[in-house]
């Protein structure tokens, strides 16, 4: 009887490797450069779930509809997608009617069974329902059951989405299940980051509530595009309010209404000029138009030597 060699087991964790999807060449090759980050981030979104029309099409939960609308777009003139004529994706705006979306959620009577037979989601609904001030319909209790369950929330996190949600007035279920599933998604999924997350918005909320004011636009929400440029503004390149002011009075003489990238472009030429007040910036003003006055004057200057010169050789 002969001896048999033993062999080794391999184990290979690939972690996160066991889950991707493709990006094609052409994409980083010759348009990454020249697209914006919410451009690529709709185009990254929508490879990763290019095989769930359901999710494609529910869209409105994770991006502002409008600007998601402009990428989708954006990307399908290019070519990206096929042919430019096909919808692969519903472009028509969801229709609320004060209605909560049915994507991942439980039905009723999972909703009943969940609560009888969880402590923690019994907890969860009584403590919701202390925080909003309000009885939990069904669908409520189906839409944060949805958030524990599906998208692997907890329970302590929810909860602090409640309270934020309550703290800004928006407490209603659509606003926290379009939140709950956007903190899944990017993450948000212990106490520490929901409550770093909160802090990040309460500070956008102030710096948002500062710049409607300033330029007295009406009160709304800002997109995704001017929460970006607004904390750029404000809580990275520290600009004060004076030249904000005065980037909008450009914007509006130029182009007769409000463009936040417009004003972006305006400040970004600023900063690249380490320009970080109204003060620096008139006295840059006023040393460009010294020097455009002084080769002005030597241009004129040059012209009437030569002149002088010409005229002169009929004088001899």
């Amino acid at each position: 009887m002969g001896l048999e060699k033993k062999k080794d087991n391999i184990n290979i964790n690939l972690g996160m490797w066991k889950s991707v999807f493709a990006v094609p060449c052409e994409i980083i090759d010759q348009h990454l450069g020249s697209s914006s980050l919410e451009q690529i981030k709709v185009l990254l979104w929508i490879l990763r779930n290019s095989d769930n029309q359901e999710k494609l099409n529910n869209y409105s939960y994770y991006f502002d509809s409008k600007v998601f609308c402009q990428c989708f777009k954006y990307w399908q003139d290019l070519g990206v997608f096929g042919d430019k004529n096909k919808n692969i994706i519903n472009h028509e705006e969801p229709k609320l009617n004060n209605k909560i979306s049915k994507y991942k959620k439980p039905d009723s009577a999972h909703v009943v069974q969940r609560i009888k037979n969880s402590d923690e989601i019994y907890s969860l609904i009584q403590e919701a329902q202390n925080i909003l001030g309000r009885l939990l319909s069904s669908g409520d209790n189906a839409v944060l059951i949805m958030l524990h369950d599906n998208e692997g929330l907890p329970v302590d996190v929810i909860l602090m989405l409640l309270q934020y949600a309550v703290s800004i007035n928006k407490s209603n279920i659509r606003y926290i299940e379009k939140t709950g599933i956007n903190w899944a998604l990017t993450g948000i999924d212990t106490v520490a980051k929901a409550e770093q997350k909160i802090q990040n918005l309460n500070r956008l909320n102030m710096f948002w509530r500062k710049f409607e004011s300033l330029i007295g636009i009406e009160h709304r929400s800002p997109t995704s595009s001017e929460e970006e440029i607004i904390l750029k503004w404000y809580d990275k390149w520290h600009y004060n309010e004076d030249l904000i002011k005065h980037a909008y009075e450009i914007c509006v003489n130029t182009k007769g209404k409000y463009i936040i990238k417009y004003m972006d472009g305006i400040i970004k030429k600023w900063h690249s000029q380490n320009i970080s007040n109204l003060e620096q910036l008139k006295s840059q003003d006023l040393n460009n138009n010294l020097s455009k006055n002084k080769q002005k004057t030597a241009s004129d200057l040059s012209y009437n030597i030569d002149e002088y010169e010409n005229y002169s050789i009929f004088d001899k």
